[in-house]
């Protein structure tokens, strides 16, 4: 018995006509306005909000207002900030071919140490001889009941709050 739903929408038909077809948005939104626009690259440049609001000759509320409420100004800084972190990935792993080969060259150097270096280096970043799982972190409350164990082994010095504290004689 081979019956189908009539609430499961068909399949579409894939054939060569639309294998390099650009995919069409949802939904097409007007572009911003030039002042919006504006407010985005300097958002992305990672200047402050005041000074963004003060670029483009608005005040800070509405930049905030435009950052969480404004669905258009969201989306398309959130599409920005998207393609922004896709070229610098890309340009980090162009970035990283090179520097492997700088290593790869340097380990290689008859200078004992400098390949010594390079080779302490790469097994450094390949993270030999670490765990394999990571440490937890410590929360922000462990380290404010013990601020020692935040700074790791450097000791703690007194403050006028404690009671070893001895002010400097001038």
């Amino acid at each position: 018995m081979n019956t189908v739903s009539q609430k499961v929408p068909e399949c579409p038909k894939f054939d060569d006509a639309n294998a390099n077809a650009e995919p069409k948005p949802d939904r097409t939104d007007p572009p911003l306005p030039a002042n919006q626009q504006a407010a985005i690259a300097l958002l992305l440049t990672g200047a402050h909000t005041g000074d963004v609001a003060a670029a483009c000759g608005i005040d800070r509320r509405t930049l905030y207002r435009w950052r969480h409420q404004d669905p258009n100004f969201i989306r398309e800084l959130r599409r920005q900030r998207a393609q922004l972190l896709d070229n610098v990935n890309d340009r980090f792993r162009y970035l990283l071919n090179n520097a492997l080969s700088a290593l790869e060259l340097q380990v290689a150097d008859p200078y004992a140490p400098t390949s010594h270096r390079a080779a302490k280096t790469l097994l450094a970043l390949a993270r030999i001889g670490q765990p394999t799982t990571p440490r937890p972190r410590a929360s922000n409350q462990s380290a404010i009941r013990n601020p020692q164990s935040a700074i790791g082994s450097a000791p703690i010095l007194p403050t006028p709050t404690t009671p070893d504290y001895t002010p400097a004689q001038t």
